[in-house]
């Protein structure tokens, strides 16, 4: 009889292990001695090493397997700290969503979470956010500060966690592996008391190819996001794991083929193999057969040498569990499992998130968003698709633009999958919604508020001449 595959995860104070059926037996471990877990770690090390040996193991059986439910307008279900919380349900099915009388609760302990991917819009759209909701109790913002107050109508406590609100308390566009390990500490620290709250994250998403050049020009001109933490594991990515592109204050100046050549970028996720002039000639992922990918000529392949870095997709990077593929050391397993672990971590991710919002579909965003949580904003959002990263593709040459899809290969994906479950949100609100056409029509026109248009493609112009 075969024996079942196996994970193993361990913490400092439990561990779990998962069978591929998602059965999973939880153990709890008193911390009275190291011995004592380094024991339990052997046993279970054991335990997965005869599971694998009555086949051919790979990096697959070890694969942390959840089937994906969608949470549209749910508290996300597994949060903060791994080490200290239980694993609970993935999440609610769409007709569980639907059926149950559920509303955001902002007079309660709810609260809104905003996970911030550079390039994206996100900067404006925390703007409005804190400025153009039509709330009970509006945000105060103050003059020349990037920070506004948005307390509940009936005491003063954050029911929003952004930029704006709260500031980087979680480090500089925190992710997910720092936000759900962060948020709930930070708030307590905030407000001088621990509560028990629930937490709904929003996001946006951009098509990738328009994302990343538009990261490349904003970098051009002579930013960074040096500050970031990467935090993961306990510790912030180090130095070796994450070697800088450039020397100096800024990458100021960078071209585009300097751009996609840097192994470390974190724009992108790549393994570049590099000639001896130094230009970029061909990307791949087939670590084992790197030299078989470059050229079939013996002779040639002597000129090139594999620059052994491995960084992940900027989209798909900031929503993935890194702690499922060893954070920021690229020796934890192979390149192509920790694609494929990270990828399908960041599909799971996006749908427990109660919203998220697509840069290049913004009125179906904004329905979403209003009627998952039954707020309304004061102004419509328009896109009009004349971006600088359009104009700037127009400019590319094929080689450049191959590169640069295989660089994003799985933001691409990631974001395939964003489009059809939005499509299927949008979708199953629109059914239920029997004001729908009227609604629709009219987003963003409330009485007695201004008619402002929210522009995002003016917005994420404008974004690019800040430094975040």
């Amino acid at each position: 009889m075969a024996k079942k595959s196996v994970e193993v995860q361990v913490f400092d104070r439990d561990f779990a292990v998962y069978l591929r059926e998602s059965i999973t037996y939880e153990i709890k471990m008193e911390s009275r001695s190291r011995n004592k877990l380094r024991g339990a770690i052997l046993i279970c090390i054991l335990l997965a090493v005869c599971a694998l040996t009555s086949r051919d193991a790979t990096w697959s059986d070890w694969t942390f397997r959840l089937p994906i439910h969608d949470n549209l307008g749910r508290p996300l279900a597994l949060h903060s700290d791994p080490i200290s919380n239980k694993i609970v349900s993935p999440g609610m099915s769409y007709d569980e969503v639907l059926n149950e009388n559920f509303q955001f609760d902002m007079n309660a302990h709810d609260v809104m979470v905003f996970l911030h991917i550079q390039k994206t819009g996100g900067t404006s759209f925390g703007r409005h956010l804190v400025r153009d909701l039509d709330l009970q109790r509006p945000c105060t913002c103050q003059r020349k500060r990037k920070r506004c107050y948005c307390f509940r109508p009936n005491r003063n406590e954050n029911w929003l966690f952004s930029r704006y609100s709260t500031g980087w308390k979680c480090g500089l566009h925190a992710d997910w592996t720092e936000l759900t390990s962060c948020v709930d500490s930070e708030l307590d620290k905030n407000e001088g008391d621990t509560v028990k709250r629930r937490y709904f994250y929003i996001t946006l998403l951009r098509e990738p190819i328009s994302r990343y050049l538009s990261e490349f020009r904003h970098v051009q001109r002579g930013a960074t996001w040096r500050n970031s933490r990467h935090w993961c594991g306990g510790h912030a990515a180090s130095p070796q794991e994450l070697p800088p592109c450039y020397e100096g204050l800024s990458w100021e100046g960078v071209t585009l083929d300097q751009f996609t050549d840097c192994p470390h970028n974190l724009a992108a996720n790549r393994w570049v193999f590099k000639p001896l002039d130094s230009s970029v000639v061909k990307v791949s992922t087939d670590l084992e057969n790197w030299n078989l990918s470059v050229t079939n000529n013996p002779m040639l392949d002597r000129l090139y040498i594999p620059l052994l870095h491995i960084v992940p997709y900027r989209q798909t990077r900031m929503l993935a569990d890194l702690a499922l593929v060893g954070c920021y050391n690229r020796s934890y397993m192979p390149a192509a499992e920790r694609d494929r672990v990270m990828l399908a971590s960041a599909k799971r991710n996006l749908a427990s998130m109660a919203f998220f919002g697509l840069t290049e579909y913004q009125k179906v965003s904004q329905y979403v968003f209003e009627e998952t949580f039954n707020l309304r904003f004061a102004v419509p959002f328009e896109q009009h698709n004349t971006t600088l990263s359009g104009a700037t593709i127009s400019t590319l040459r094929d080689s450049q633009m191959d590169i640069i899809r295989s660089l994003n290969s799985l933001d691409l994906e990631l974001y395939a999958f964003a489009r059809k479950l939005m499509n299927e949100r949008f979708a199953r609100l629109r059914v239920r919604d029997s004001q729908f056409r009227e609604r629709f029509s009219h987003l963003g026109e409330l009485p007695g508020r201004g008619n402002e248009v929210f522009n995002w493609d003016q917005v994420i112009a404008q974004d690019n001449h800040t430094g975040q």
